[in-house]
């Protein structure tokens, strides 16, 4: 942010504040800041204030425009300089100081976490082995994350919470069953033939 405060003799005329990029300053009433002094010219200079930096640039004016005693056409000011526009000294008060900007962090996606031998966690229990599988939301689920629907007349069906969309086993739970399954008919034959 960056304001002057126009020094004529006897009287303080503003603080005025910049605008963000280009402010005109001359005695004629199209200018953003007018100054009726006869050494001032109808368009006599513009600031441009940006992030970092305030310029001034002189737009030909008659009496000249100066930076610490020093005509300009155009020049960067820095804090503390004084300025001059023809025969009015303008206090320029500005500073560089750096605006701090919060550090906004994405929020966490939810993603299946491998909790090993193939098997993939639920996407919102990273700790639950997903049994379910939504075709349509393309995520695992554990049972805590679908729920059961019993409709009279009709085989009952498991949806995802999230879409309610049909859900199917998870590729590694059928893989699991199948495993079971030949473990215990091994097993069943293995207690067949120690009993004969």
């Amino acid at each position: 942010m960056a304001r002057l405060t126009i020094q004529l003799e006897g009287t303080n005329v503003g603080p005025v504040d910049l605008n963000w990029g280009i402010t005109r300053v001359g005695r004629g009433p199209e200018n953003d800041v007018v100054i009726s002094h006869p050494s001032v010219s109808t368009c006599h200079c513009e600031f441009e204030l940006g992030l970092d930096y305030l310029a001034v640039r002189d737009c030909g004016s008659t009496n000249g425009t100066f930076i610490n005693g020093q005509m300009i056409k155009e020049a960067r000011l820095d804090p503390g300089q004084t300025l001059q526009l023809g025969h009015v000294p303008v206090a320029v008060e500005w500073s560089r100081d750096q605006v701090s900007v919060p550090v906004i962090e994405a929020p966490k996606v939810s993603a299946s976490v491998d909790l090993g031998e193939g098997v993939l966690s639920c996407v919102k229990h990273e700790t639950a082995p997903a049994i379910w599988s939504c075709p349509k939301c393309n995520v695992y689920l554990c049972p805590a994350c679908t729920r059961d629907v019993h409709l009279v007349g009709r085989l009952p069906r498991r949806l995802c919470s999230n879409c309610s969309a049909p859900v199917d086993l998870a590729p590694w739970v059928d893989a699991h069953m199948r495993k079971k399954s030949l473990w215990s008919r091994i097993k069943k034959t293995f207690s067949r033939t120690t009993r004969m």
